[in-house]
C-alpha cells in the first residue's frame, strides 16, 4: 500500500515535531529559502519516526537485544512524486540529521559505477575482462544505512545488479532510503525483457514503505531568481560573458590545461585555474565520458562553465551524459555558468528528439519512459542551479 503525503495527518499534532529533519525544514521555512508545503512537511515527520526508530535499534543492541523494532517491520522508505517535489532535500536532511557512523548517501548513477568499479577489481585475475563475479558481496558490508537519490533503470543488466545487490543489504538488516520519479511498479517501463525486472519491483514494494510526495508544484521554479548564469544564444556575445565571467571567478589567474587521472585513463581539461573548469558541450557530452569522470571533475572543480549547449541532441548518448553530468554536478553543488541556444525547459524536447530513429517513422514515445523522465529531472535541476540559493549552497567536492 502506497502512503501519498498531500497533507498533514489530522493527528500530526502526536508525533514528535522537535525531530532533526523537522527542525532543518521548519527553519528553512522561516529562512525564506522554501515556501511550507503540507506534503513535504508530513514526510519530514515520517523520516523522523524512521530515525527514532533507528536510534532505539541501536540502543537495544548495546544493550545486547538484537531483535529489530517491532513498531515498523518495513526497511526504509521508497519516495516518489514529480521532479522538483523537494524528495532529494528531504533525504538530504534526513542523511544529515541522523547519527549513524556506518550511512552512505549516494546518486543511482554513483551507485551503479560503484558496483561495477567492484566487480572489476575483484575479478579473478584468470577471467575474461568483463566477467562477472556473481558470489562476490557487495562493497557496503556493515552499512547500517544506505541512501540512494534518484533511483532509475534503463539498463536490463543494472535491474539485475540492483536487484542482488538490494536483496543482500537487506538480508543484513541495512535500511534504504531512496527517492524516485515513479513509483516501483512503473520502473523500467517499456524497456526490453521488462519481466526479468518483476524481482526487482517485488522486492521494492515489498521491503520498503512507498511514500508519493505529491507537493503540486515544483519548487526548483519557484525559487528560481534567473540568475546570470545560463547564456542565451550561444553565441559570440554569449563566448564574451563566458570570457569575462572566467577572469572575474579566478581573479584574472594564469589558466592551463589540466588531465585528470580516472581508473587509468585521461580526462582532459581544456582550461582551468582557481577550482574554475571551462568545457564546451562536446568535451564532455559528445566524448565518451561516463558517471566516474564527471564525479572526478564535480570533486575537482567548484564551478564549471559549459559553452554552445544545443536545442536538439544528435544522438541518445549525447543527451544521456548530459543528464548525468547535470545530475553529479548537482549533487556535488557545484555551480554551473553555461551558454545555450534555449531556456532549459526549450532543452526537454531537444532531448526528447535524440530519441527519434534516424530513418524510418518516428517512434512512439512515452512521456512516463525512464528517458523522458530524467529529461525532466535535469530540466528541474537546471532551473535550481540558476538560482540564488544553489549559488549560495556549500560545494560538497572536497567532503
Amino acid at each position: 500500500m502506497t502512503r501519498i503525503c498531500t497533507q498533514v495527518p489530522p493527528d500530526a499534532s502526536s508525533h514528535d515535531t522537535k525531530g532533526s529533519v523537522t527542525l532543518r525544514y521548519e527553519s528553512l521555512v522561516r529562512l525564506g529559502v522554501i515556501n511550507p508545503n503540507p506534503a513535504q512537511q508530513h514526510l519530514s515527520l515520517l523520516l523522523d519516526e524512521l530515525a527514532s526508530r533507528l536510534m532505539r535499534e541501536r540502543r537495544n543492541e548495546r544493550h545486547g537485544q538484537k531483535q529489530r523494532d517491532q513498531i515498523t517491520r518495513k526497511s526504509g522508505f521508497y519516495i516518489h512524486g514529480p521532479v522538483g517535489g523537494g524528495k532529494t532535500m528531504l533525504l538530504d536532511m534526513f542523511f544529515e540529521s541522523i547519527d549513524l557512523p556506518a550511512k552512505r548517501r549516494m546518486h543511482i548513477h554513483e551507485f551503479i559505477a560503484d558496483f561495477h568499479n567492484h566487480l572489476e577489481t575483484t575479478r579473478p585475475p584468470n577471467a575474461k575482462r568483463g566477467a562477472r563475479c556473481v558470489a562476490v558481496r557487495p562493497p557496503f558490508d556493515g552499512i547500517e544505512l544506505l541512501c540512494i537519490d534518484e533511483l532509475s533503470v534503463s539498463e536490463i543488466g543494472d535491474a539485475t545488479i540492483l536487484s542482488r545487490v538490494f536483496a543482500d543489504l537487506l538480508s543484513q538488516g541495512t535500511i534504504l532510503v531512496m527517492t524516485a520519479n515513479i513509483a516501483p511498479d512503473r520502473l523500467y517501463e517499456g524497456g526490453i525483457n521488462r519481466v526479468l525486472f518483476t524481482p526487482l519491483i517485488r522486492l521494492l514494494s515489498d521491503e520498503l514503505e512507498v511514500v508519493r510526495l505529491d507537493t503540486g508544484a515544483d519548487y526548483r521554479l519557484e525559487k528560481s531568481e534567473g540568475d546570470p548564469v545560463w547564456h542565451v544564444p550561444a553565441d559570440a556575445a554569449a563566448d564574451a560573458v563566458l570570457d569575462a565571467t572566467f577572469v572575474k571567478l579566478t581573479g584574472g589567474a594564469a589558466s592551463g590545461k589540466l588531465s585528470l587521472s580516472v581508473w587509468g585513463r585521461e580526462v582532459e581539461v581544456p582550461k582551468q585555474a582557481r577550482g574554475v573548469a571551462r568545457f564546451s558541450f562536446k568535451d564532455l557530452c559528445l566524448a565518451p565520458l561516463w558517471t566516474s569522470d564527471y564525479r572526478a571533475i564535480a570533486q575537482t572543480f567548484r564551478t564549471v562553465m559549459i559553452e554552445g549547449i544545443p536545442l536538439r541532441f544528435t544522438h541518445r548518448n549525447h543527451a544521456r551524459r548530459f543528464c548525468t553530468l547535470i545530475d553529479i554536478l548537482h549533487g556535488f553543488r557545484v555551480k554551473l555558468v553555461a551558454s545555450a541556444d534555449s531556456e532549459p525547459d526549450g532543452l526537454y524536447a531537444g532531448m526528447m528528439a535524440s530519441l527519434q530513429p534516424a530513418f524510418g517513422p518516428p517512434s512512439s514515445l512515452s512521456e512516463t519512459s525512464p528517458e523522458a523522465l530524467e529529461f525532466r529531472r535535469t530540466v528541474s535541476r537546471l532551473h535550481e542551479m540558476r538560482s540564488a540559493p544553489y549559488a549560495a549552497s556549500k560545494w560538497c567536492g572536497d567532503n
